[in-house]
């Protein structure tokens, strides 16, 4: 659906994750963003930091980004 409207980039999860425990991972991407990485660079370093964390792979690794 956002692909249609004219979104170019989308941050979507895979399978059904808790909130409370992505906001650290989408924290991280936010941040990393900022920083003038690209959509997939932030995203990829945000999933290495919760992968450092020894954070459990259900959360990090639901996430892709989805570029139209």
């Amino acid at each position: 659906l956002a692909a249609r409207v004219g979104v170019k980039n989308v941050v979507a999860s895979l399978w059904f994750v808790d909130d409370i425990k992505i906001v650290p991972v989408m924290e991280d991407f936010y941040s990393y963003l900022k920083t003038d990485l690209s959509v997939e660079e932030a995203l990829h370093q945000a999933q290495l930091k919760s992968i450092r964390s020894k954070d459990h792979p259900a959360v990090w690794s639901a996430l892709i980004v989805v570029k139209s």
